[in-house]
């Protein structure tokens, strides 16, 4: 025997085999036989008169077609039984195999994830010295899938030129990001201010990633159904007034309620008693949640200014 050790393209085994047949010797009388047999109950008519001759012969039928089939399963088991011998002695060579490979793939994977563990340390020490530069802390930084593989770093144990290309665009983008965000911040809060708008839901928009561009679409559909609003409040005011002035009757200097016969009083008496001085009352300061639609929200808040309800938003803990 020779201590040399085949190589694994050059392994080959002898195998003897030798193809056979399967001949059913006497196939045409048996054929014979099953279509005489089957003719025999082909016509069959079941009716309630016959229906346990019909379970007789259903009964027959399938005992017939079994004892066929039982020795087609008994051929095919003989059949089977080289090849299953053959399996069972190839897996006994592949066993041999398999006991040594476990061992030698279980150090070969401890070894690989102990080598990606310090390639991620590396990494993060990596991005570490750049962060502060950028004015960003290392812990912000999301890591990409690949970046701490073996193909990005070189033979040394360094960053490959792609790598460091990556990790700079990375912190960039977030830089960019940011002086994004803080732009668009200072733009919404600046029109919204302009405009007598609550800023700070806009504001949590822009933190949750919208910019002041999709935002001041929406603002400027805010203010248009304010608008509205304020419009249609008018538009009813003054309806509210050209009814109440058509029920009144003018007797000299006095005007009388037609319907109530309650004197109207004008204008500028109405001014004399809103100067009379009164008592001043208590104010309180209440903090509840509002739900409701963005049109309800901003009709609320409408009628807070129009009744000098002072109100401020609370910012979530």
């Amino acid at each position: 025997m020779t201590n040399e050790l085949t190589a694994p393209q050059d392994l080959k085994y002898q195998v003897d085999y030798k193809p056979s047949t399967i001949t059913i010797n006497n196939y045409d009388d048996l054929k014979a036989q099953v279509a005489a047999y089957a003719s025999k109950y082909s016509n069959l008519v079941v009716t309630d008169g016959t229906l346990k001759d019909a379970q007789d012969s259903l009964a027959k039928l399938r005992k017939f077609k079994a004892a066929i089939d039982s020795q087609r399963k008994e051929v095919k088991k003989q059949y089977n039984q080289p090849l299953h011998d053959f399996e069972n002695q190839v897996k006994v060579l592949t066993g041999e195999i398999d006991a040594t490979i476990v061992p030698i793939d279980s150090a070969v994977k401890t070894l690989q994830k102990a080598a990606e563990d310090e390639r991620h340390d590396k990494l993060l020490a990596y991005i570490g010295e750049l962060a502060p530069s950028y004015k960003i802390d290392v812990t912000d930084v999301e890591l990409e899938d690949g970046w701490d593989k073996v193909n990005m770093w070189t033979p040394t144990g360094k960053p490959t030129i792609g790598l460091t290309r990556a990790i700079g665009a990375k912190l960039k983008s977030m830089v960019d990001q940011r002086e994004r965000i803080a732009s668009d911040k200072a733009a919404t809060k600046a029109y919204a201010d302009a405009n007598n708008l609550d800023a700070y839901s806009w504001l949590q928009e822009i933190e949750a990633g919208a910019t002041f561009a999709e935002l001041r679409v929406r603002m400027d559909a805010a203010l248009m159904q304010r608008k509205k609003d304020e419009e249609r409040a008018q538009r009813a005011k003054e309806a509210a007034d050209a009814i109440a002035k058509a029920k009144q009757e003018q007797v000299g200097n006095t005007t009388i309620d037609r319907e109530t016969g309650e004197i109207v009083p004008h204008p500028e008496q109405t001014s004399l008693i809103d100067e009379e001085p009164q008592q001043q009352a208590p104010v309180y300061t209440r903090a509840f949640r509002v739900t409701t639609t963005e049109e309800k929200m901003w009709a609320l808040a409408d009628f807070m200014k129009a009744n000098k309800i002072s109100y401020e938003s609370i910012k979530e803990a």
